[in-house]
C-alpha cells in the first residue's frame, strides 16, 4: 500500500478532490491541522535537501526568476485584465503574487527535479511575500491594505520552523535521519491529499452558489495555470538541466493559493475571493495535467535518445 500510494500521487490528489467536494463534515476540520499537516511535510522534506546541491544554485539565476515570477509577471497580468476581464483584475494579480507553494518541494521530488532549488526558492518567495505583495498592490494604485503581520507568522509556522526543527532533531538525534528519508514520499503525499480534501470541502459551497460565472473564471485561471508552467520550463531555456526545469515550472506553477484565499476573504470583493477558491481547484487539476505532460515528455525524450 504505502509504495502503491507513493507511485500514484496523481491518483491521490484526483481522490482528494473528490472527496473535499462529496464528502460531508470535513470542512469543519479546525484551519490550524492544515498549518500543522503543512508544517510536517516541511519537516520531512528537509531530508532531501543537499547542501552541496545549494551551494551549487546561482543566486544570480534565482533572483533573476524571482523577479521576473512574482513581480513583473503579475503587474503584466494585472493591466492586461484590466482591458479585458476588468472584475477579475484583483484576483488575477493576487493569485500571481502568490509564493511557491509550501508543497511545491513534494511536486519536485515525485518527478526527480531539483528538490533543494524548490526548497529554496519556496522559502525565499515565502518569506518575501509580506513585502512584495503589498508593496505591487501599492504600485498597481490598488487602496487595500494587507495584514503583513499575520502572513509573517502563518508562514514562518509552517515553513522556518519545521526547517529548524528538523536541522535540531539531526545534530541532537542524527539515526532518525534514515527514517525520515525511508518515510518522506509517503508522508508528503498522504498529508497533501488530507490538506486538498480539506481545504476543497472548506470552499465547497462557494463552487456551488456561484455556477454562472464558473466557466468563464476556470477558463481565465486555466490560462494562467498554463502560463506559469510554461514561464518556469522555458526560464532556463535550451540548456537548462531537467531537474532545474521541473523545479522551476513547479515553482511557478504550483503558488500558495491557500494564503491567496484567506487574503481574499478578509481584504476583497465577492469577485475576488470567487475568483481564488476556484484557483484552489484548478490548481489540483493542473498538477496531475503537468505530471502526465512531464512522464510523456521524458517517454519521447528516452526514446529519441534510443534512436
Amino acid at each position: 500500500m504505502k509504495k502503491f500510494i507513493e507511485r500514484n500521487f496523481n491518483l491521490v490528489l484526483f481522490l482528494s478532490l473528490i472527496v473535499g467536494m462529496t464528502v460531508p463534515g470535513i470542512e469543519h476540520v479546525p484551519n490550524f491541522v492544515v498549518s500543522v499537516l503543512l508544517g510536517t511535510i516541511v519537516f520531512f522534506l528537509c531530508s532531501k535537501i543537499s547542501l552541496s546541491e545549494i551551494k551549487a544554485i546561482s543566486v544570480k539565476e534565482v533572483s533573476a526568476f524571482y523577479v521576473a515570477r512574482f513581480i513583473a509577471l503579475p503587474v503584466g497580468m494585472f493591466y492586461l485584465a484590466n482591458l479585458v476581464v476588468p472584475q477579475y483584475a484583483v484576483g488575477v494579480l493576487l493569485l500571481a503574487l502568490m509564493p511557491a507553494g509550501i508543497s511545491t518541494p513534494v511536486f519536485v521530488s515525485t518527478q526527480k527535479g531539483n528538490v533543494s532549488l524548490a526548497f529554496l526558492l519556496m522559502l525565499a518567495s515565502s518569506l518575501l511575500a509580506p513585502v512584495v505583495v503589498p508593496m505591487v498592490f501599492a504600485f498597481s494604485h490598488s487602496d487595500t491594505e494587507i495584514e503583513l503581520l499575520g502572513i509573517f507568522y502563518t508562514l514562518t509556522s509552517v515553513i522556518l520552523v519545521p526547517f529548524a526543527a528538523y536541522f535540531a532533531l539531526n545534530a541532537v538525534r542524527p539515526q532518525v535521519k534514515p527514517f525520515i528519508e525511508r518515510n518522506n514520499a509517503f508522508v508528503s503525499v498522504v498529508f497533501l491529499g488530507i490538506i486538498v480534501a480539506v481545504v476543497i470541502s472548506k470552499q465547497r459551497e462557494e463552487f456551488l452558489s456561484s455556477y454562472n460565472a464558473f466557466a468563464v473564471v476556470v477558463a481565465i485561471l486555466s490560462l494562467m495555470f498554463l502560463l506559469f508552467y510554461l514561464f518556469g520550463w522555458l526560464f532556463t531555456g535550451r540548456r537548462g538541466k531537467r531537474e532545474d526545469k521541473v523545479c522551476y515550472s513547479f515553482s511557478s506553477g504550483a503558488n500558495n493559493t491557500a494564503v491567496g484565499i484567506n487574503l481574499a476573504l478578509i481584504y476583497f470583493s465577492a469577485d475576488t475571493v470567487f475568483f481564488m477558491v476556484l484557483s484552489e481547484l484548478t490548481w489540483v487539476l493542473a498538477i496531475p495535467m503537468f505530471n502526465f505532460i512531464l512522464r510523456r515528455y521524458q517517454t519521447v525524450s528516452y526514446s529519441g535518445s534510443e534512436a
